[in-house]
């Protein structure tokens, strides 16, 4: 192995012995960049940040990609964020999930369940509902329809009230 060192503690390591070949730059404090070529690996490692600046595109590429943060995890751009996969996305959250937009919410899909355990609230200025076949259930209790004005029930064939 050959090496340069600063009177600081800062170092250059250069090792060709096969079972450890590659290249290491420290310094003092413990931060340091390893190449290890006997494993085609590359570290890097901060005892504090690490900041990436480019003029303009940052791209990785590789295989699999895994983003570990022991607290919080934040994404913003000025102008449009997207993620694209060719397979399944799942999203979970260990206590709430919140979505917003300031104009408008798409959601498509060939199916769509949505469950909750307790209460589902919907509120809106106009709901409207289109579907070849329309089935409503209440399992236990009553169903109430209520209006401030008249509730209209239309039908081209017959209305059955049981």
């Amino acid at each position: 192995m050959k090496s340069i060192r600063t009177r600081s503690g800062h170092a250059i390591e250069l090792n060709d012995s096969l079972s450890s070949l590659g290249i290491t730059i420290k310094d003092r404090k413990g931060n340091y960049i390893h190449i290890n070529s006997y494993e085609d690996s590359i570290v890097v490692n901060a005892e504090k940040d690490i900041t990436f600046n480019a003029g303009e595109t940052f791209t990785v590429n590789c295989k699999n990609a895994n983003i570990l943060a022991q607290e919080s995890i934040n994404m913003s751009a000025e102008e449009n964020i997207s993620s694209i996969s060719g397979e399944d996305t799942t999203i979970q959250a260990g206590r709430s999930l919140t979505e917003m937009a300031s104009e408008s919410y798409t959601l498509s899909a060939n199916d769509s369940n949505v469950q909750v355990s307790n209460s589902h609230n919907v509120q809106a200025s106009t709901i409207s509902e289109t579907a070849e076949k329309v089935n409503i259930d209440s399992t236990i209790e009553d169903m109430d329809l209520s209006s401030p004005k008249r509730v209209n029930i239309q039908s081209s064939d017959k209305i059955n009230l049981f």
